[in-house]
Protein backbone atom coordinates (compact mmCIF):
# COMPACT_ATOMS: atom_id res chain seq x y z
CA UNK A 1 0.00 0.00 0.00
CA UNK A 2 1.48 3.67 -1.27
CA UNK A 3 2.42 5.54 1.77
CA UNK A 4 -0.52 8.38 2.60
CA UNK A 5 0.94 11.47 2.74
CA UNK A 6 1.38 13.79 6.16
CA UNK A 7 -0.54 16.20 4.76
CA UNK A 8 -4.04 14.45 4.02
CA UNK A 9 -3.83 13.05 7.57
CA UNK A 10 -3.33 16.23 8.93
CA UNK A 11 -6.39 17.44 6.81
CA UNK A 12 -9.02 15.00 7.77
CA UNK A 13 -7.99 15.21 11.49
CA UNK A 14 -7.79 19.00 11.61
CA UNK A 15 -10.75 19.62 9.68
CA UNK A 16 -12.61 16.56 10.99
CA UNK A 17 -12.14 18.32 14.85
CA UNK A 18 -13.08 21.76 13.19
CA UNK A 19 -16.03 20.44 11.82
CA UNK A 20 -17.12 18.59 15.08
CA UNK A 21 -16.19 22.16 17.20
CA UNK A 22 -18.99 23.76 15.42
CA UNK A 23 -21.11 21.21 15.11
CA UNK A 24 -21.41 21.66 19.24
CA UNK A 25 -21.15 25.99 18.88
CA UNK A 26 -24.51 25.57 16.55
CA UNK A 27 -26.15 22.75 18.93
CA UNK A 28 -25.56 24.94 21.97
CA UNK A 29 -27.01 28.10 20.60
CA UNK A 30 -30.71 28.92 19.05
CA UNK A 31 -29.20 32.44 17.53
CA UNK A 32 -28.27 32.34 13.94
CA UNK A 33 -28.66 29.13 12.57
CA UNK A 34 -27.83 29.40 9.31
CA UNK A 35 -24.44 31.16 10.22
CA UNK A 36 -23.51 28.68 12.45
CA UNK A 37 -24.67 25.64 9.75
CA UNK A 38 -22.86 26.66 6.68
CA UNK A 39 -19.92 27.12 8.79
CA UNK A 40 -20.29 23.43 10.13
CA UNK A 41 -20.47 22.18 6.37
CA UNK A 42 -17.96 23.58 5.38
CA UNK A 43 -15.28 21.71 7.40
CA UNK A 44 -17.21 19.01 6.82
CA UNK A 45 -17.53 18.55 3.35
CA UNK A 46 -13.84 19.06 3.26
CA UNK A 47 -12.90 16.32 5.77
CA UNK A 48 -14.46 13.80 3.41
CA UNK A 49 -12.75 14.57 1.16
CA UNK A 50 -9.42 14.33 2.76
CA UNK A 51 -11.23 10.67 4.11
CA UNK A 52 -11.04 9.73 0.36
CA UNK A 53 -7.79 10.75 -0.30
CA UNK A 54 -6.51 8.70 3.00
CA UNK A 55 -8.28 6.09 1.27
CA UNK A 56 -6.55 6.22 -2.61
CA UNK A 57 -9.87 7.75 -3.59
CA UNK A 58 -10.54 11.30 -5.40
CA UNK A 59 -6.64 10.83 -7.09
CA UNK A 60 -5.86 9.77 -10.25
CA UNK A 61 -2.38 8.82 -11.91
CA UNK A 62 -1.74 10.60 -14.49
CA UNK A 63 0.13 9.57 -18.03
CA UNK A 64 3.24 11.42 -16.62
CA UNK A 65 3.19 9.38 -13.37
CA UNK A 66 1.77 12.49 -11.40
CA UNK A 67 -0.37 12.14 -8.40
CA UNK A 68 -3.56 14.76 -9.38
CA UNK A 69 -5.56 14.42 -5.65
CA UNK A 70 -8.45 15.83 -7.66
CA UNK A 71 -10.77 15.28 -4.56
CA UNK A 72 -9.27 18.72 -3.44
CA UNK A 73 -11.19 20.89 -6.31
CA UNK A 74 -14.35 18.72 -5.97
CA UNK A 75 -14.66 20.01 -2.76
CA UNK A 76 -13.75 23.42 -3.08
CA UNK A 77 -16.71 23.75 -5.87
CA UNK A 78 -19.10 23.48 -2.41
CA UNK A 79 -17.05 24.35 0.42
CA UNK A 80 -15.03 27.93 -0.86
CA UNK A 81 -18.47 28.69 -2.11
CA UNK A 82 -20.28 28.51 1.02
CA UNK A 83 -17.57 30.26 2.94
CA UNK A 84 -18.20 33.25 0.68
CA UNK A 85 -21.62 33.14 0.51
CA UNK A 86 -21.72 32.81 4.56
CA UNK A 87 -19.81 35.66 4.71
CA UNK A 88 -22.28 37.75 2.21
CA UNK A 89 -25.35 36.51 4.85
CA UNK A 90 -23.65 39.05 7.06
CA UNK A 91 -23.79 42.21 5.15
CA UNK A 92 -27.37 41.35 3.06
CA UNK A 93 -29.19 39.16 5.55
CA UNK A 94 -32.73 40.47 3.57
CA UNK A 95 -33.83 38.85 0.98
CA UNK A 96 -34.23 40.43 -2.37
CA UNK A 97 -33.97 39.53 -5.61
CA UNK A 98 -31.26 41.60 -6.07
CA UNK A 99 -29.26 39.93 -3.26
CA UNK A 100 -30.43 37.03 -4.98
CA UNK A 101 -28.93 37.54 -7.67
CA UNK A 102 -25.74 38.76 -6.73
CA UNK A 103 -25.31 35.05 -4.26
CA UNK A 104 -25.82 33.44 -8.02
CA UNK A 105 -23.51 35.50 -9.75
CA UNK A 106 -20.96 35.05 -6.50
CA UNK A 107 -21.40 31.00 -6.64
CA UNK A 108 -21.27 30.81 -10.05
CA UNK A 109 -17.36 32.42 -10.56
CA UNK A 110 -16.32 30.54 -7.39
CA UNK A 111 -17.53 27.30 -9.27
CA UNK A 112 -15.97 28.34 -12.51
CA UNK A 113 -12.96 29.34 -10.53
CA UNK A 114 -13.00 26.23 -8.65
CA UNK A 115 -13.35 24.18 -11.93
CA UNK A 116 -10.77 25.31 -13.35
CA UNK A 117 -9.00 24.65 -10.64
CA UNK A 118 -9.54 21.04 -11.36
CA UNK A 119 -9.21 20.67 -15.02
CA UNK A 120 -5.98 22.38 -14.83
CA UNK A 121 -4.52 20.05 -12.14
CA UNK A 122 -5.64 17.11 -14.02
CA UNK A 123 -3.98 18.62 -17.65
CA UNK A 124 -0.67 17.09 -18.88
CA UNK A 125 -0.61 19.28 -21.40
CA UNK A 126 1.16 22.81 -20.36
CA UNK A 127 -0.34 24.74 -22.63
CA UNK A 128 -4.02 23.57 -21.45
CA UNK A 129 -3.34 23.71 -17.83
CA UNK A 130 -2.15 27.35 -17.84
CA UNK A 131 -4.52 28.10 -19.88
CA UNK A 132 -7.35 26.61 -17.10
CA UNK A 133 -5.14 28.29 -14.58
CA UNK A 134 -5.62 32.13 -16.50
CA UNK A 135 -9.60 31.64 -17.21
CA UNK A 136 -9.40 30.69 -13.17
CA UNK A 137 -8.03 33.94 -12.16
CA UNK A 138 -9.98 35.95 -14.06
CA UNK A 139 -13.19 33.70 -12.71
CA UNK A 140 -11.62 34.83 -9.16
CA UNK A 141 -11.21 38.52 -10.10
CA UNK A 142 -14.81 39.17 -10.85
CA UNK A 143 -15.48 36.90 -7.00
CA UNK A 144 -13.55 40.00 -5.80
CA UNK A 145 -15.18 42.65 -7.81
CA UNK A 146 -18.77 40.98 -6.74
CA UNK A 147 -17.33 41.18 -2.79
CA UNK A 148 -15.75 43.78 -2.33
CA UNK A 149 -18.31 46.52 -4.90
CA UNK A 150 -21.11 44.83 -5.09
CA UNK A 151 -21.84 43.58 -1.79
CA UNK A 152 -21.13 46.47 0.47
CA UNK A 153 -23.32 48.49 -2.44
CA UNK A 154 -26.55 46.67 -2.19
CA UNK A 155 -25.66 46.48 1.62
CA UNK A 156 -25.71 50.14 1.86
CA UNK A 157 -28.99 50.20 -0.33
CA UNK A 158 -30.59 48.19 1.85
CA UNK A 159 -30.04 49.86 5.06
CA UNK A 160 -28.17 47.06 7.20
CA UNK A 161 -26.87 48.39 10.05
CA UNK A 162 -23.42 49.64 9.74
CA UNK A 163 -22.12 46.86 12.63
CA UNK A 164 -22.87 44.64 10.01
CA UNK A 165 -21.27 46.44 7.03
CA UNK A 166 -18.15 46.86 9.40
CA UNK A 167 -17.92 43.28 10.61
CA UNK A 168 -18.19 42.31 6.86
CA UNK A 169 -15.19 43.89 5.67
CA UNK A 170 -13.20 43.02 8.68
CA UNK A 171 -14.02 39.42 7.71
CA UNK A 172 -14.05 39.43 4.08
CA UNK A 173 -10.56 40.92 4.24
CA UNK A 174 -9.21 37.70 6.20
CA UNK A 175 -10.76 35.40 4.38
CA UNK A 176 -9.67 36.48 0.58
CA UNK A 177 -6.49 37.06 2.60
CA UNK A 178 -6.01 33.64 3.49
CA UNK A 179 -7.79 32.45 0.01
CA UNK A 180 -5.00 34.62 -2.44
CA UNK A 181 -2.23 32.25 -0.78
CA UNK A 182 -4.27 29.04 -2.66
CA UNK A 183 -3.25 30.59 -6.20
CA UNK A 184 0.17 31.71 -5.15
CA UNK A 185 1.16 28.33 -3.78
CA UNK A 186 -0.28 26.55 -6.38
CA UNK A 187 2.89 28.22 -8.61
CA UNK A 188 5.22 26.63 -6.89
CA UNK A 189 3.66 23.10 -6.55
CA UNK A 190 4.29 19.85 -9.62
CA UNK A 191 1.04 21.47 -11.00
CA UNK A 192 3.19 24.84 -11.67
CA UNK A 193 6.20 25.30 -11.81
CA UNK A 194 7.66 22.48 -9.67
CA UNK A 195 9.53 23.97 -7.35
CA UNK A 196 8.42 22.19 -4.00
CA UNK A 197 7.02 17.76 -4.40
CA UNK A 198 3.96 16.62 -4.04
CA UNK A 199 4.21 15.99 -0.22
CA UNK A 200 5.03 19.62 0.70
CA UNK A 201 2.33 20.83 -1.58
CA UNK A 202 -0.58 18.54 0.00
CA UNK A 203 1.41 19.94 3.78
CA UNK A 204 0.59 23.13 2.87
CA UNK A 205 -2.42 23.15 1.10
CA UNK A 206 -3.76 21.19 4.03
CA UNK A 207 -2.41 24.10 6.52
CA UNK A 208 -4.96 26.56 3.85
CA UNK A 209 -7.53 24.72 4.50
CA UNK A 210 -6.92 24.10 8.16
CA UNK A 211 -6.93 28.07 7.85
CA UNK A 212 -9.81 29.14 5.90
CA UNK A 213 -12.33 26.81 6.54
CA UNK A 214 -12.39 25.38 9.85
CA UNK A 215 -10.24 28.42 11.74
CA UNK A 216 -12.41 31.01 9.60
CA UNK A 217 -15.54 29.01 10.43
CA UNK A 218 -14.95 29.69 14.46
CA UNK A 219 -13.57 33.25 13.90
CA UNK A 220 -17.05 33.77 12.00
CA UNK A 221 -19.66 31.93 14.35
CA UNK A 222 -18.07 34.02 17.11
CA UNK A 223 -18.23 37.02 15.44
CA UNK A 224 -21.74 36.51 14.52
CA UNK A 225 -22.70 35.63 17.68
CA UNK A 226 -22.61 39.58 18.89
CA UNK A 227 -24.67 40.17 16.19
CA UNK A 228 -28.84 40.67 16.79
CA UNK A 229 -31.14 38.45 15.09
CA UNK A 230 -31.89 39.62 12.24
CA UNK A 231 -35.98 39.04 11.21
CA UNK A 232 -34.62 36.49 8.50
CA UNK A 233 -33.20 34.36 11.17
CA UNK A 234 -29.65 34.62 9.32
Amino acid sequence: MTAVPIGIHLGWIGLGTGAVALLVLGLRTTRHPWHHLLAFLVPAFTTLSYVAMAFGQGTTTLSTGRVFYWARWADAVVGATLLLLNTALIALPRSTSRRNALFTGIAAANGITMLCGLFAGGSTDPAARWTWYLIGVGAYAAVLWMLFVRVPAQARQQGTPARRRRMYRRLIAVLIGVAVLYPIWWLFTPVGIGWVGAPTALLVFAFLDLLSKAGYGLLLVTQVRKLPESTRGW
